[in-house]
């Protein structure tokens, strides 16, 4: 898209909890493109517990990355090119971090964005510290950002909603249509563009993450283990509370044979894995985004993913997937024994994936976001996410807003 025009926004500064991967695809696009591009956050990978799921930590030679910015450092970045610069904030309620930048920022009069996945909803546990936080504050959180909303609307001048249900809650709590704009996570690319097909005549399905009850892993075993036949198998990679009594259930149904469980590896171990399946599956109750959908999609990989994923707007067509009831483990077991019944996909349909996939990596979504940045400044028509459109693209093209 070539450098921005004086009059827009040349900088952009992300405050976030973490330089997740999930992130990093167009971070570094966007510093490619002539945007200055600044990433506060609060932790590094290393010092976080995705670092034992094999994240990688971030690195790039043309982003400006800092973690645990001191008071001094964050005020000297607020103070940098005010007029000029865009702040995005992400979990604003919940790291401490992304507060205390946002306050300061809000207090000095700047231009602010919000990048926000959906509240949990209530009746969704969440393990962990968060989890107890999000259970005690359930009832509080929808006034609260409506109070929120109401008292900064006139510095947010976008909020960038991962998924359709962050869509919906940024309606819901009282934000403008104009200033709603769809957003998602963008992984980088994984080391094997390539689909690896074995030559066993076995049906290859995965899944990848937390084998918690939001995960929905529980109804996805449940489904699993009344598919027909032996001539497919399930990789079940991840760790979390429901692990040892999902590998007994597994045992005591003498499947084990078929559904093997796997401890997290590092992510390029993970997509070579991911890679090598035929479908990949996200049960989840509830999910903000669900990046392995887009991690599939990549690898030329359908994906059935639930109603209650983000990524769903990913797998709107059916030949990337299928998207089902979330909660609902026979409409799962359903879907899976379609797309089993399909058989692998042929090289021609994983070509067509990983074209179309284009449209939800990294730079499409820096091309995207820089089209949202000249709309903001009055300088261009609102633009539509490229991931709405249905067509594949070729491979020499990096963009399509």
């Amino acid at each position: 898209m070539g450098d921005l025009n004086p009059s827009e926004y040349k900088r952009v500064v992300l405050w976030q909890n973490l330089p997740s991967h999930h992130q990093a695809g167009y971070v570094s696009e966007l510093a490619s493109r002539g945007l200055v591009v600044t990433w506060m956050v609060q932790d590094s990978i290393a010092d976080s517990a995705r670092a034992g799921m094999g994240w990688p930590e971030f690195e790039s030679s043309t982003v400006t990355l800092k973690v645990s910015p001191s008071e001094e450092e964050i005020l000297a970045e607020l103070a940098l090119d005010p007029a000029s610069t865009l702040h995005i904030f992400s979990g604003v309620f919940f790291v401490p971090l992304v507060r205390k930048a946002f306050m300061l920022a809000a207090r000095k009069g700047l231009s602010l964005a919000l990048m926000s996945e959906p509240p949990i909803p209530a009746g969704i546990e969440m393990p962990g510290e968060q989890g107890g936080r999000l259970r005690k504050l359930k009832f509080a959180i929808p006034l609260a950002h409506k109070l929120f909303r109401f008292a900064y609307q006139r510095q947010i001048k976008a909020v960038f909603c991962i998924g359709k249900m962050a869509r919906d809650w940024a309606t819901k709590a009282g934000y403008k249509d104009s200033v709603i704009f769809p957003w998602a996570y963008f992984p980088v690319q994984p080391p094997y563009p390539e689909s690896l097909p074995t030559e066993d005549h076995l049906y290859r399905m995965v899944y990848m993450g937390q084998l918690t009850p939001r995960k929905g892993v529980d109804l996805m075993v449940e489904a699993a283990l009344d598919l027909p036949g032996d001539h497919w198998r399930l990789k079940v990679i991840g760790q979390g509370e429901l692990g040892d009594s999902l590998k007994s259930q597994v045992e005591q149904a003498g499947k084990s044979h078929l559904i093997e469980f796997l401890p997290f590896s590092p992510w390029a171990e993970t997509m070579r894995t991911l890679a090598e399946s035929d479908l990949a599956l996200v049960p989840s109750r509830h999910d903000g985004w669900g990046a392995v959908v887009s991690e599939a999609l990549m690898q030329g990989v359908p994906v059935i993913c639930t109603d209650r994923t983000g990524a769903q707007d990913l797998v709107q067509h059916p030949w990337r997937g299928t998207v089902v009831p979330a909660g609902d483990s026979a409409a799962l077991h359903r879907a899976m024994i379609q797309w089993m019944d399909r058989g692998s996909p042929t090289p021609e349909d994983r070509t067509r994936l990983r074209s179309w996939s284009r449209r939800a990596q990294g730079a499409a979504a820096a091309d995207f976001l820089l089209t949202i940045l000249s709309h903001l400044s009055g300088r261009g028509p609102r633009p539509s996410a490229p991931w709405f459109d249905d067509e594949p693209l070729p491979e020499s093209t990096t963009s399509a807003p």
